[in-house]
């Protein structure tokens, strides 16, 4: 019974979420990083190189070439600008240790990583910007807090060419995917789904603007845009990065615990969210830790998840 209530609930979160689709943003300020641009070709040649140094096939890119991936695809960020929570910045121990964002260093943390599709494996480049917090729409918001990100992944198929671009919060909440190619589909799914997009790219290797609304952060839009410059510029930092931090006290620690959850943004939701066994929904994680199914049990990091997800034509 209470699956059928939460994937109720689910459901008309995402017809809400759909329904601010394409708004006008108001105070819009973009950011990004200054883009280095490849042609298809180069990054065709890079990923077959890659896999002709694998005796499995698998594309083995180089940290030179990583370097060169994720800073061709790297997104202009747009962001409704209302409050100090809808700066990004980077993830920072302070005074006692405490963790916070720092607005003075606009920053987007980028990772390479791998998924398995239609037998083939495939890499995948995440960007991933923090915020301050999401401020509370009322007296009693059980979803608002301190520190509020999102993940953006780019899905790269055979020739280096974007296939997918998926999206989640920090949390795990709100898995959004967008097909790319007309060559794949939606499976029909019983139960939870993500929130089901599709943009069919009208250039090779295009560069994404993708659109967030203040408070929630919500991806409001996702498009391809020219090599325009940003209003602010993101300095580009590996995710890794924010496992383990500098301290006030030139010592190093991690700010997530043992399970790798941010303690300080714990949110209220957790407590009539518990049934479905995701620990403390709504807290922010480190990669690699994040449930985006509350109705059965998927993650963001499964290999297999597109597998799950989609079908060829």
């Amino acid at each position: 019974m209470a699956s059928l209530v939460a994937e109720g609930r689910i459901e008309a979160e995402q017809v809400r979420i759909k329904d601010g689709f394409r708004r006008v943003l108001e105070s819009p300020i973009s950011y990004g990083e200054p883009a280095a641009r490849l042609d298809q070709a180069e990054i065709a040649g890079m990923l077959s190189a890659a896999r002709q140094q694998s005796l499995t096939g698998w594309p083995f890119i180089d940290e030179d070439d990583e370097v060169r991936l994720l800073n061709h695809y790297s997104p202009v960020f747009t962001v409704e600008t209302l409050t100090r929570d809808d700066l990004p910045g980077a993830l920072e121990l302070g005074r006692g240790d405490k963790p916070y964002i720092n607005t003075f260093k606009p920053t987007l943390y980028k990772h390479l990583s791998y998924t398995r599709f239609d037998g083939n494996i495939l890499p995948q480049l995440n960007y991933v910007l923090w915020f301050p917090g999401r401020p509370a729409n009322s007296a009693f918001d059980p979803y608002a807090g301190r520190f509020d990100a999102v993940n953006v992944r780019i899905t790269l198929d055979e020739s280096g060419q974007p296939l997918i671009l998926d999206s989640i919060h920090q949390c795990g909440c709100y898995h959004m995917v967008y097909l790319l190619s007309d060559t794949i589909g939606f499976r029909h799914l019983d139960g939870e789904k993500p929130i089901e997009q599709t943009l069919l790219l009208p250039q090779p290797s295009p560069r994404f603007a993708v659109s967030l609304t203040s408070g929630e952060h919500m991806i409001q839009g996702v498009s391809v845009t020219g090599n325009t410059l940003p209003d602010v510029a993101l300095a580009g930092l590996p995710l890794k990065s924010t496992l383990v931090l500098p301290t006030v006290e030139q010592t190093f620690q991690s700010p997530y615990d043992r399970e790798g959850i941010l303690p300080e943004s714990v949110r209220g939701e957790r407590w009539f969210l518990w049934p479905f066994g995701v620990r403390s929904p709504g807290a922010m994680r480190q990669h690699g830790k994040h449930a985006i199914a509350f109705v059965g049990e998927r993650h963001f990091d499964d290999a297999h998840l597109f597998g799950f997800l989609l079908i060829r034509r």
